[in-house]
């Protein structure tokens, strides 16, 4: 995963190489382009740096959600959910409309838990279990490496 700061905000890549990947990437501080690069790719996109609310439940049976939720008209809230204890949770929340939460959360105690919590813009503590959540689904989504 890949953490890139410019001069709007925060870029995130989370790239799955194997082809069904993902690249999560706000590119201009503003917009979020969520595209699944297999050729059945999602793009959302937030065109007027005002926010969407869009939920994306599981509709192929890849076992991937999707909520794209801006609350305030400033921050940006992802959930990316698959819990069958083989997937991948996402949480990216701008709580104060600057601020970007990552929780990387694979529950089958095999994967990697990452929680990225920046509450003010500048600061990134680590590992803070307050923000975990888990959203009991049953889902078949097969996560891979993220670089």
């Amino acid at each position: 995963m890949n953490l890139k700061q410019n001069g709007n905000g925060i870029n995130i890549i989370l790239d799955d190489i194997n082809g069904n990947g993902i690249i999560l990437d706000d590119i201009n501080g503003n917009g979020i382009i969520l595209d699944d690069i297999n050729g059945n790719g999602i793009i959302l996109d937030d065109i007027n740096g005002n926010g969407i609310n869009i939920i994306l439940d599981d509709i192929n049976g890849n076992g991937i959600n999707i909520i794209l939720d801006d609350i305030n008209g400033n921050g940006i809230n992802i959930i990316l959910d698959d819990i069958n204890g083989n997937g991948i949770n996402i949480i990216l929340d701008g709580i104060n409309g600057n601020g970007i939460n990552i929780i990387l959360d694979d529950i089958n105690g095999n994967g990697i838990n990452i929680i990225l919590d920046d509450i003010n813009g500048n600061e990134y503590p680590a590992l803070n279990p307050i923000f975990l959540t888990t959203i009991k689904t049953s889902r078949h989504f097969q996560p891979t490496a993220i670089t």
